[in-house]
């Protein structure tokens, strides 16, 4: 039976915020699903300062997770 009601498979720690939405739930996966991501831009391109910060960014948060 439909109800119009749609599903999101949110990615991370992102789905905790959204447990405070009024009428929203959250089920967390246990266990949860590991995953392995990058970035990727075309051979030979050079890539902006404001794309080297943020993956500058993202690799020193990945470090920090780890060291905690």
């Amino acid at each position: 039976m439909e109800n119009n009601a749609g599903v999101s498979f949110v990615l991370g720690d992102g789905y905790r915020p959204l447990v405070h939405i009024e009428d929203t739930t959250a089920i967390p996966l246990d266990p949860p699903i590991l995953y392995e991501t990058g970035f990727v831009w075309k051979k030979g391109k050079r890539i902006s300062r404001a794309a080297r910060r943020c993956i500058t960014y993202v690799q020193r948060q990945i470090k920090a997770i780890e060291n905690s």
